[in-house]
């Protein structure tokens, strides 16, 4: 069953949380570009010590519809996913 009717004006943002990622964020990443219907992709980067958001900034280049986000202090998912919805 295909949830989506092609023939709508649907945008999609997908928001991706992330915390000291550094291993994982550039496969989160890769899979989500490949996602035709996301019109924004949003890394929140939730006060990472590592390279995180250092990685996810290097994708904006070639991939104008990424947007990071870096927040200063640790919001734990939940509060990461609200501003990331605000």
């Amino acid at each position: 069953m295909n949830c989506f009717d092609t023939n709508e004006n649907i945008t999609i943002t997908c928001i991706i949380p992330a915390y000291n990622e550094e291993k994982n964020i550039s496969r989160v990443i890769d899979a989500a570009t490949t996602f035709s219907r996301f019109n924004e992709i949003l890394v929140l980067d939730d006060g990472s010590q590592d390279g995180t958001a250092r990685i996810a900034e290097s994708y904006q280049a070639n991939c104008p519809a990424l947007r990071v986000i870096t927040l200063p202090k640790t919001n734990g998912k939940a509060g990461v996913i609200k501003k990331g919805i605000t």
